[in-house]
């Protein structure tokens, strides 16, 4: 079946066809999401296929995801949802997540999706590569590592929590004034 096929197969709630999909796609999607977030529990791979499959369903019946919106192909607009999944399972599931992990993510492979969140994704990508390391460092530890800012101040060298805690307003800042900039240049 083409896309096209699957995807009005899966606006008229065909299981069949979804099922087909679902086998189709189970073994690359679940060895590149294992490979790309160094997952290596078979249950836990497969949950978050199921959970990718169902978003990517969930936007075809609500008409988020059209024939005539897809620009990619249909596996990799479902990798693109798999890749958010798996580092949602991450972020909800360890206390830990590794920078590469976050890199991955925004690496420089096609976002699927529509065009605005596309360029927001290219954007955020952009701005985020133009972050020096201290705060790369610094976000890191705060929102995916969840340390608290004693400890983030204590491992990076700072005076304070509180000087921690004004170098993440002022890394957030340069973040989403770079994030706008690069969004004006892909406009």
């Amino acid at each position: 079946m083409s896309d096209k096929d699957y995807i009005i197969a899966f606006a008229a709630n065909d299981q069949v066809a979804f099922t087909r999909f679902y086998s189709e796609n189970r073994q690359p999607f679940i060895t590149a999401i294992a490979h790309k977030f160094a997952i290596n529990d078979d249950y836990v791979l497969t949950s978050i296929l199921s959970d990718a499959c169902m978003r990517l369903w969930l936007n075809i019946r609500n008409e988020k995801l059209t024939v005539d919106s897809l620009h990619t192909t249909l596996s990799g607009y479902l990798y693109g949802i798999g890749e958010r999944v798996a580092l949602e399972y991450l972020h909800e599931n360890s206390n830990q997540v590794s920078f590469e992990a976050i890199e991955n993510v925004f690496a420089d492979e096609p976002i699927d999706g529509d065009d605005e969140t596309t360029l927001m994704w290219t954007a955020a990508r952009r701005a985020l590569a133009k972050l020096k390391e201290s705060c790369i460092k610094l976000l890191t530890k705060f929102y995916f590592e969840k340390m608290n800012w004693e400890v983030i101040s204590q491992q990076l060298g700072y005076s304070s929590a509180d000087s921690a805690k004004t170098q993440k307003n002022k890394c957030m800042a340069k973040l989403k004034e770079e994030a706008q900039i690069q969004l004006r240049n892909l406009e």
